[in-house]
């Protein structure tokens, strides 16, 4: 996360938004699959990556209603 994002202008707002939205929902995806394919019994850990999951899912559902 060493990176910092310029959001000068609408255009490029738009663009990185749009990359950014794209890359949330590859997470979103990995983490569902290993969320699916994992048989950890630690209820407390795999509580905490559904709880990420929703948050990554917020995350999108937010960046998308700015972008519409």
């Amino acid at each position: 996360m060493g990176k910092l994002i310029n959001l000068n202008g609408d255009a490029d707002k738009n663009k990185t938004l749009q990359k950014i939205l794209e890359q949330l929902d590859t997470l979103k995806d990995e983490l569902a699959e290993l969320l699916s394919a994992s048989e950890d019994t630690d209820s407390a850990g795999m509580d905490a990556l559904t709880e990420a999951l929703d948050a990554l899912e917020d995350a999108a559902e937010l960046i998308d209603e700015v972008l519409d």
